[in-house]
Formats: structure tokens, C-alpha cells, sequence
């Protein structure tokens, strides 16, 4: 599928099945379902919108970010981004990342919400600051670079890395703003 540049596809609920979609224009999701695509995936070089308050489902293949992705409402859930493209997530919406992630700079994450990781890691190799929480749920946030957070919750879900927890690279520093919640997840390098 190809969404050409101006092109509009409104998703307003139900399921959609593509072996892969490239999109140049806008996809926009405003209520619960599902985008099922092949191991080729949804390639992003415009905009993909999610808003409402139900959930979208993103299985299959990445999203290979080099556009603009914004959870607005609701929850994304995404099986791994990749790319230099932009990724916001509002107060109140929820993004689900379940595959590796890295933020190296040339990414950029706008996050007032909640980012949630199950599985993958997630590297940030180049400082970030952001007013939004994240929660380890089974997936690995490596720091590797200055963090600001507003908020942690890692809970009880018995992980350590690789399959769950909290690396901070050695000389590195996460700052959590507000609640950090830590139940029994690893933690572990040399950084604070």
C-alpha cells in the first residue's frame, strides 16, 4: 500500500491487513484496532497520527520512522520503531514499544506521556530530556547518554537484562523528576 504525498487514509476502527504500507502522506487512527503488516512493515516518511481514547495495534513488521509518528490519544502499540524521524507522545496517551529502540540524536521523542517498553532493548546514546514517564515492563532501558524523565515505574515483573530491567552506562546520569516506582527489577551499571 503507498499513501501518496497529500493523501489522507483515516483509519476509524476495525482491521486493516497490508504486507507493507509506505507512507508519504497521512495515516490517521481515532478509534481501537488493528494494522497487521508483513515482516517489510510500515515505512513513515509523513505523518502517522493516532488520537481517541482506544488502542491501535501495530503487529507484524517495524516502523520505520523517517516522518513524524504522534500519539495525540490513546495507545499505540508498535512491535519496535526505528529511523530519524520524530515520535511525540501527549499527556495522557500511551505508547507500547515492544522491540529494540535506539535514540541516538538524530531521533527526537517528544514525550509528555507515557512511553512503555515490554520487550527489546532501548538505547539512548545521546542526551534526552522529557516531562513524560516510562515504564519497564519487561523490556531493558539502557542509558548511555544524560536522561530527565518525569517519571520511572519499573514493576514487579522479575526481568533483569537482558530480558528486563535498568542499565546506566558508567559515568552516565537518569534523573527522575517525580515518583519512581521499583519493584525488584535490575539495576545495574556504573552510572547514577
Amino acid at each position: 500500500v503507498q499513501v501518496a504525498t497529500g493523501a489522507v487514509i483515516q483509519l476509524s476502527g476495525g482491521s486493516l491487513s497490508a504486507g507493507a504500507i509506505t507512507n508519504d502522506g497521512t495515516i490517521a487512527c481515532s478509534a481501537t484496532g488493528s494494522l497487521t503488516l508483513g515482516a517489510a512493515g510500515l515505512t513513515n516518511h509523513g505523518t502517522f497520527l493516532k488520537t481517541g481514547t482506544g488502542s491501535l495495534v501495530v503487529q507484524g513488521g517495524p516502523l520505520a520512522n523517517a516522518g513524524s509518528v504522534d500519539v495525540a490519544g490513546g495507545t499505540l502499540v508498535v512491535a519496535g520503531i526505528t529511523g530519524t524521524g520524530s515520535v511525540t507522545v501527549a499527556a495522557g496517551a500511551l505508547l507500547v514499544n515492544g522491540k529494540d529502540w535506539t535514540l541516538d540524536g538524530s531521533s527526537i521523542l517528544n514525550n509528555a506521556g507515557t512511553v512503555q517498553l515490554t520487550s527489546g532493548t532501548t538505547v539512548v546514546s545521546a542526551p534526552l530530556t522529557m516531562t513524560g514517564g516510562w515504564t519497564l515492563a519487561g523490556g531493558v532501558l539502557d542509558v548511555e547518554a544524560a536522561m530527565e524523565i518525569g517519571q520511572l515505574t519499573m514493576p514487579n515483573v522479575f526481568a533483569s537484562p537482558p530480558n528486563g530491567g535498568l542499565t546506566i552506562g558508567t559515568g552516565k546520569t537518569l534523573t527522575v523528576d517525580g515518583l519512581f516506582t521499583w519493584s525488584e527489577q535490575a539495576i545495574q551499571g556504573g552510572g547514577t
